[in-house]
């Protein structure tokens, strides 16, 4: 990891940042038979000591530190603002890191994603969600209430009735879907604004939130998305919100053996790959045996996020738009991802036909506002 300068106007505090930036375990007290404080241990007390003076340095430690960096960066925020360390465990909690913690003579590698969890829960935030409810048609309309997009407010269907995406009950359930087996969180958006900036807080430059809307038409058929390689490692998942028509749908996890097929043949997402993609996502719905997957319903100001973990099984969706629909059978919606901070993530994602998001659009009358794709798609 490149050395980062300039954290603090004190060259010592400046020094102890970079020890912490770069830092390679967890330790908070003395370690060894000797019982002696690491280089690390000593930054983080000093840093400590002065409290909310270098709250912005702490913050730039969670993007550019080390695993170990990144957890005292939020031990740190934990005793400063109880606000900003909530997020910023949220945010651990979605990393795939290992890190190795000291106790005493004591060593143990755990994922940065559960020692997080374990501080959220300290914290006395479950990161485990309540039971779902059961899913069934609503009887009315979904709730939309002081939309900026008053196109999108009037156009509210029937739909299932799902968790608001900037409540407790969505947080907790997205945080669930990245650490037990994979599976698509469904989520209700008073507006397109909310949806992506309850999902995407935070997004610094050089990234930034991508869009790119799409009509559905009659439906892909089964598949599954392969982001996993340029997604940012805070927002490991691709959104989806339904902006006109109504739809039901079904997904499973990848099976594994399929999965080792095709990853194993197709190692690079070409044409030939996109239909051996959908051979074996229908494979995988069809094989569901005894336990055939739930289907649920989505209408207009429904979102969907769907995980994209590096090195975790993929969830095969089939999205089957409703024929009666009074909008139409195309139907219409916005697809949204973060990219990693890095110049080929960012060329990969603009050569998909995504753009950098702006609030304030009309995409329900836009022409066409995506511009076409210029590689074999991810999805």
């Amino acid at each position: 990891m490149a050395m980062v300068s300039g954290w603090a106007d004190d060259p010592e505090i400046d020094a102890a940042f970079d020890e912490l930036c770069k830092a390679d375990a967890v330790a908070f007290g003395g370690v060894g038979i000797a019982n002696t404080r690491g280089p690390a241990t000593k930054a983080f007390y000093k840093v400590r000591a002065e409290g909310p003076r270098y709250l912005a340095s702490i913050h730039r430690l969670l993007d550019q530190a080390s695993p170990a960096g990144r957890v005292y960066a939020a031990t740190l925020l934990t005793a400063i603002d109880v606000a900003a360390a909530r997020r910023a465990w949220d945010r651990l909690a979605t990393q795939d890191d290992t890190l190795e913690r000291f106790h005493g003579c004591v060593v143990d590698q755990i994922p940065i994603s559960q020692y997080a969890r374990d501080e959220l829960t300290r914290m006395g935030v479950s990161p485990d969600p309540a039971p779902a409810p059961e899913t069934r048609p609503a009887e009315s309309a979904v709730t939309v209430t002081g939309a900026t997009n008053t196109r999108l407010a009037e156009t509210v269907h029937s739909g299932a009735m799902y968790p608001a995406v900037n409540s407790v009950a969505a947080r907790q359930a997205i945080i669930a879907a990245f650490h037990s087996e994979p599976r698509i969180v469904v989520v209700t958006a008073r507006d397109e604004r909310q949806f992506v900036e309850s999902l995407f807080p935070e997004v610094l430059p050089p990234t930034a939130v991508y869009v790119c809307r799409e009509s559905r038409g009659g439906g892909q058929g089964p598949h599954f998305d392969l982001y996993q390689a340029i997604v940012h490692r805070d927002y490991p998942f691709v959104a989806t919100l339904n902006l006109a028509g109504d739809a039901t749908v079904v997904s499973a996890v990848l099976d594994r053996t399929l999965a080792s097929y095709y990853f194993k043949h197709y190692p690079q997402p070409t044409k030939t790959a996109y239909t051996a993609r959908r051979l074996v996502s229908a494979l995988t719905l069809s094989q569901s045996g005894r336990r055939p997957p739930a289907a649920v319903r989505i209408g207009t100001g429904v979102g969907m996020i769907i995980p994209q973990r590096e090195y975790a099984l993929p969830v095969v969706h089939d999205v089957r738009p409703d024929a009666e629909d009074e909008q139409g059978s195309d139907g219409l919606f916005l697809k949204f991802i973060v990219p990693r901070p890095d110049d080929d993530s960012l060329a990969t994602v603009e050569s998909l036909g995504f753009t950098r998001w702006e609030p304030g659009i009309d995409w329900l009358d836009a022409d066409e506002v995506r511009p076409t794709p210029t590689v074999p798609p991810l999805d």
